[in-house]
């Protein structure tokens, strides 16, 4: 493991989603823990290498065998599993930056 996880919270609709199993997210978690950020782009991928050293937020994004897309965020002591695009209880991404600073990969 590369960094603390801390706390992990998987939200419901990732947990309720159809397209998305227990397999996807232990596969898509146990990555993460090793720093394969799945989907990001190559800039964002370093942008987490980076973060890794100064403790800004890491992220990941991945997609289950079945097509759908979820995120998973550690920053500081906590760790969520969101749907990509998930908002939390009051409205606010659950994805740190992802509209500046984050892509993903448009190759798949």
């Amino acid at each position: 493991m590369l960094f603390p996880i801390g706390r992990i919270r998987w939200t419901r609709a990732v947990l309720a989603h159809d397209d998305i199993d227990t397999d996807d997210l232990v596969r898509a978690f146990s990555r993460y823990m090793q720093g394969d950020w799945g989907d990001l782009d190559e800039a964002a991928k370093l942008e987490n290498d980076l973060a890794l050293t100064n403790g800004s937020p890491v992220y990941a994004v991945d997609t289950s065998r079945q097509g759908a897309r979820f995120c998973i965020c550690t920053q500081g002591e906590k760790t969520i599993v969101s749907l990509s695009g998930e908002q939390d209880i009051s409205g606010a991404s659950l994805q740190p930056h992802a509209q500046s600073r984050r892509h993903y990969r448009h190759d798949s």
